[in-house]
């Protein structure tokens, strides 16, 4: 008997922490979104930002790439986007020419009345 209360207690503590890492949230950003496709040798960024309540929404939306070798990411393209007032959903896209042999992905960085948070796409070789 011991064994199941203790088997149970674990089980229960154990779904707690992911319960809470899983389903932390902000005050006002419920959701961003990350988007990247290439074709032709253009890559486009998207990025959607959602809020609990009507906002402005600021997006800054950059493609990162990284030698398809290995290395670290870094920024080929940025552009920075501000939503009307009082928006719920706001999106938007950049689009660049990339060379070959890259690694590409977009990060969306999004700030709403001083709260930001950051989304990242796949990734993608080019």
């Amino acid at each position: 008997m011991k064994k199941i209360v203790a088997t149970l207690v674990l089980a229960f503590m154990m779904v707690g922490v992911f319960s809470s890492a899983a389903f932390a949230r902000y005050l006002y950003i419920e959701r961003v979104v990350a988007t990247i496709s290439i074709s032709g040798g253009r890559a486009t960024c998207g990025g959607t930002v959602s809020t609990f309540d009507p906002n402005v929404i600021s997006m800054k939306i950059e493609l990162e790439q990284k030698p398809i070798s290995g290395g670290s990411w870094s920024v080929h393209s940025t552009w920075n986007y501000t939503s009307a007032p009082n928006v719920t959903r706001y999106s938007n896209t950049g689009s660049a020419s990339v060379p070959t042999g890259f690694v590409y992905r977009t990060k969306i960085t999004a700030t709403v009345r001083g709260e930001t948070a950051t989304a990242y796409s796949g990734e993608i070789r080019h």
